[in-house]
């Protein structure tokens, strides 16, 4: 665990919850423009055509090798630390065996490899994320989307934890640890630049990678997901059962550092309170994850809401624990119901409890992550 790094990751988080925006590099709406309304990197070439997307229109894109949009490339794409795409999408097709990808958003050039990062649909019909480093090793992620469907997605790189994430309809669907980040320079005898729909440098590029359907609302981001949204724990208490080793900081990088927590009784359970704060009073959606493991099987585990208006928690989640790491998700369907309307207070507790006989005393729950994304 870098104690440095999470300390700094936490602040950020706090300071930054509501700030969507922070961080963004570039914006292309679609609205009847190739256009970047947020950092003026604006197309440079077109080859589609507008159609009705998710919010007014969206470029459409007929999967043929000519079509795409290239953008030239700048210092403000050398992104090498944390790294985030979004765009609501509709993927008509997966990508044909004569094309390598349907890209959506591409940075590279024509050298194989070197491409530091790019967000594609790949011959299965999966959406793709993948980031090069400076050494030319890629990391990547996959994830299935629907076809035919409009869909917001996100990829995400945060460069204090190494976390590598997929997220569609905001529900994360692909994660991975990486030490590496995004190469920064081009080869400018190459082809470089930054592509939406197509390759860099269509239709001169020896690559053929057109995207089939719709792409609208497209960011590109120097912030993670992270960053963005997410509140990390500011307290952490077991109310049954006993904190053995660990604390917070634990819960910051999934690198199986524990808070590690234990009960003596064959039949008593472990109950651990954990308190975030958000600084977004009011949000839309809150997505609790967290990623624990049982020492012992037959353990169940509940995840609750304290109700700000009744102060009584109320279940959001129960399942299985499991002996290995498992990273689950919950979302309350009502986030308005948790979250302090004065302070911005919000509290979960995780309940581990036998679900029957246990002959061997003691036993003990890993808390390998928890934190919280709020989106205004």
């Amino acid at each position: 665990m870098r104690i440095a790094a999470a300390a700094a990751l936490m602040i950020g988080l706090c300071v930054c919850s509501t700030a969507q925006d922070k961080g963004l590099v570039a914006y292309w709406p679609a609205n009847g423009s190739v256009a970047d309304v947020a950092g003026n990197h604006n197309g440079l070439d077109f080859r589609g055509k507008f159609g009705r997307a998710a919010v007014h229109d969206g470029f459409y894109f007929d999967g043929t090798a000519n079509c795409g949009i290239n953008v030239a490339d700048c210092p403000a794409f050398e992104i090498t630390g944390s790294l985030g795409i979004s765009a609501w999408i509709r993927s008509d097709s997966p990508c044909p065996g004569e094309f390598l990808w349907r890209e959506i958003l591409f940075r590279g050039d024509d050298r194989p490899g070197n491409d530091p990062y790019t967000l594609a649909i790949d011959h299965s019909g999966k959406l793709v994320f993948t980031v090069d480093s400076a050494d030319n090793v890629r990391t990547g992620i996959d994830a299935a989307i629907p076809s035919g469907q409009l869909v917001f997605v996100e990829a995400s790189l945060d460069d204090a934890t190494g976390q590598m994430q997929l997220f569609v309809e905001g529900r994360l669907v692909g994660q991975t640890l990486t030490e590496r980040r995004p190469m920064p320079k081009l080869d400018p005898n190459s082809r470089p630049g930054l592509a939406i729909g197509a390759h860099p440098g269509f239709p001169n590029s020896i690559y053929r990678m057109p995207f089939h359907g719709l792409i609208d609302e497209l960011k590109l981001y120097k912030t993670s997901v992270l960053e963005r949204y997410g509140v990390l724990p500011s307290g952490i208490n077991a109310l049954s059962g006993q904190m053995i080793a660990g604390g917070l900081a634990e819960l910051v990088r999934s690198d199986h550092s524990y808070a590690q927590f234990s009960s003596d009784q064959a039949d008593a359970g472990i109950s651990i309170e954990v308190a975030g704060v958000s600084t977004a009073k009011s949000v839309r959606r809150l997505d609790a994850f967290i990623a624990s493991r049982s020492s012992i099987a037959g353990i169940t585990q509940r995840t609750e809401f304290r109700n700000v208006n009744s102060g009584q928690h109320e279940m959001a989640d129960s399942r299985p624990a499991t002996t290995s790491d498992q990273l689950i998700q919950v979302t309350p369907e009502t986030p308005s119901n948790y979250i302090d309307p004065k302070n911005g207070r919000f509290d979960m507790l995780l309940k581990f409890r036998p679900s029957g006989p246990i002959f061997d005393g003691r036993w003990e729950i890993f808390l390998d992550q928890c934190y919280w994304t709020c989106r205004p």
